[in-house]
């Protein structure tokens, strides 16, 4: 039940960060890129993918992975706290 409990808790902070991402961090990337560069729908195809697409393409791609990295955080947090849970339930040492 503890397990459940702890592994819901990481799903629901996963969750949280990737939304939180998704909504906030990935339209104020496009949005401050856009402004950098100064380069607006009327400029060339070629010199909006050169100064606008690929540095935001990129930018995203970075923020993809410090999710992942946070996510893998949190997962590896809850199964220690549960392995820990476990271990004082059944009466056994935990070695630290």
């Amino acid at each position: 039940m503890i397990r459940a409990g702890l592994i819901f808790a990481s799903c629901s902070f996963g969750y949280v960060v990737a939304m939180f991402a998704a909504v906030t961090l990935v339209p104020n990337t496009f949005l401050m890129v856009a402004a950098g560069t100064g380069v607006g729908p009327a400029s060339p195809l070629e010199t909006q993918l050169m100064h606008w697409l690929t540095p935001s393409l990129f930018l995203i791609g970075l923020i993809f992975v410090l999710v992942l990295v946070v996510v893998r955080w949190s997962w590896r947090v809850q199964s220690r706290l549960g392995e820990k849970v476990r271990h004082a339930l059944s009466g056994e040492e935990t070695g630290r």
